[in-house]
């Protein structure tokens, strides 16, 4: 049976409840919108490498608020390919089906991870 953990950090605390037995869970406590401190981030990264995938329910942000957040796993590259922009943030990529394009979000590795890291 899968538990939930408590993880304290100095913006409060957030709590990770595993989605699955074996891998990714569901993080509740935090607010997106607004900065972590480094601890917070810090203990982000750990429930990352911990259950390898996260997810992050009922956060509404901004485009802005959503590159913030992505810097702090590390640098964030402009979208180059495959879906259109956000025009204000070009790092981030639409990526969602429409009437014309009703599959476009079942593309594989519309997310350009499969590029490797960059480095300047």
């Amino acid at each position: 049976m899968a538990h939930s953990i408590q993880l304290q950090h100095v913006d409060g605390s957030f709590v990770a409840k595993p989605y699955t037995p074996n891998i990714g869970a569901t993080l509740y406590g935090l607010d997106l919108s607004q900065s972590l401190s480094d601890l917070g981030q810090s203990e982000l990264k750990a429930a990352l490498a911990r259950y390898e995938v996260i997810f992050f329910r009922d956060q509404v942000l901004t485009p802005a608020q959503q590159a913030a957040f992505t810097r702090s796993f590390g640098q964030v590259n402009e979208v180059k390919a495959f879906f259109p922009r956000v025009e204000s943030q070009p790092e981030i990529g639409i990526v969602e089906s429409t009437p014309k394009r009703p599959a476009a979000n079942n593309n594989g590795h519309s997310d350009i991870t499969w590029q490797g890291p960059t480095h300047r």
